[in-house]
């Protein structure tokens, strides 16, 4: 039972928590002939006096000892149970700490962040009234105050965020109080929005640096947002003063330009005219083919159908064929651009076919 009691203790010996050993240790140990510290403890001394501590541990020695005649069995199972029972005490502890510091944990959660701050300016005490060790306990502080200050900015960022979307609820709000007033006003005051929209599209085609009024298009794209507006004449009488400086600019800058390349020419400054990227191409090709069967008219036809780039992989048959066709075209009497129709034709079949030619027609007599 003495070696067993020695045992126990010496399997305490290494584990300690935040009062200090687990093993049974005089107040004194290592001062002979000294009571104990704290004279409350002194009849304590008294009867632990042979017993723990070290005196165990002389006692583990003794039974280890070949000298002492204890079979090696024995001494296996008392070196196994001091192992086993320092593992459990070991765990023991490990689980108060956890517990005593859970419940520690949950205390300082309870408390605001002023008084957190206060407790860290003073660890050592602090510590030691909750039973934990000073680094330990100045570590749960922090990472506490750590957690309440990221959760004051969390709550902060949220709190700006409700605001920002209350301002962005309050000025959509009197946005569409202020699109139905507008529209209360129009209908009051009986304009089609359409009309509106017109006199925008007008004010902004004749804005633009591209818009030419001397243009036949844009003339006409610009009456035509005139006419559909709220105000037709006054729009007509806008856009006619807007075509005169148009045109006056257009006469000053003309003739500004002629009297510069007269001047340039004069003085012999006439820039080298750019080379022309068809004509170009075309001549490549007729070098390329070599054969006096090949004329420009037949590979600017090519060209027409198949396209500028064709013209550099184009055959020689290919290229004879569209010159044949060129000039048959040409001897029957096509001459410029095969494909280009003559402009007062062109604008006599643009012209409304009167009441009675129709009738002529749908007669079939075209005498």
């Amino acid at each position: 039972a003495g070696i067993m009691n020695a045992a126990n203790d010496v399997a305490g010996e290494t584990i300690k928590d935040a009062a200090g050993r687990g093993d049974v240790a005089l107040q004194s140990p290592k001062a002979k002939g000294k009571r104990a510290q704290d004279p409350d403890f002194a009849a304590m001394d008294d009867i632990l006096k042979s017993t723990g501590g070290d005196n165990a541990k002389e006692v583990i020695k003794w039974m280890n000892a070949k000298s002492t005649g204890l079979s090696p069995d024995f001494k296996k199972q008392v070196n196994g149970f001091i192992q086993k029972r320092r593992e459990e005490l070991r765990k023991s502890v490990d689980k108060a700490e956890v517990a005593s510091r859970t419940e520690v944990a949950d205390d300082l959660n309870k408390l605001p962040l002023k008084d957190l701050r206060t407790k860290l300016a003073k660890p050592a005490t602090n510590a030691k009234e909750v039973g934990m060790k000073i680094g330990e306990y100045k570590s749960l502080v922090e990472t506490t105050i750590a957690t309440k200050e990221k959760a004051a900015d969390v709550e902060a960022a949220t709190k700006a965020k409700k605001v920002e979307r209350q301002k962005k609820v309050k000025a959509e709000v009197e946005k569409d109080t202020a699109v139905a007033s507008a529209t209360k006003d129009d209908a009051e005051t009986k304009v089609d929005p359409i009309q509106l929209r017109n006199d925008n599209l007008y004010n902004d085609f004749v804005s633009r640096s591209t818009t030419d009024l001397t243009k036949a298009s844009d003339l006409q794209k610009a009456e035509e947002y005139a006419d559909r507006g709220t105000d037709p004449e006054g729009t007509r009488a806008d856009l006619k003063e807007r075509i005169k400086q148009q045109q006056v600019s257009g006469v000053v800058t003309a003739g500004a330009t002629k009297r510069l390349d007269e001047s340039k020419k004069a003085k012999g400054q006439t820039p080298k005219a750019k080379p022309n990227k068809k004509k170009t191409t075309i001549d490549t090709a007729l070098e390329r083919l070599n054969d006096e069967r090949v004329t420009k008219a037949g590979l600017e036809l090519m060209r027409k159908d198949l396209g500028m780039k064709y013209l550099k992989k184009a055959t020689l048959e290919e290229a004879i064929s569209y010159s044949k066709s060129a000039a048959i075209a040409q001897e029957q009497g096509y001459t410029g651009s095969l494909y280009t129709s003559d402009a007062k034709a062109v604008k006599a079949i643009s012209k409304n076919v009167s009441a009675k030619t129709k009738k002529l027609l749908e007669q079939g007599d075209l005498k």
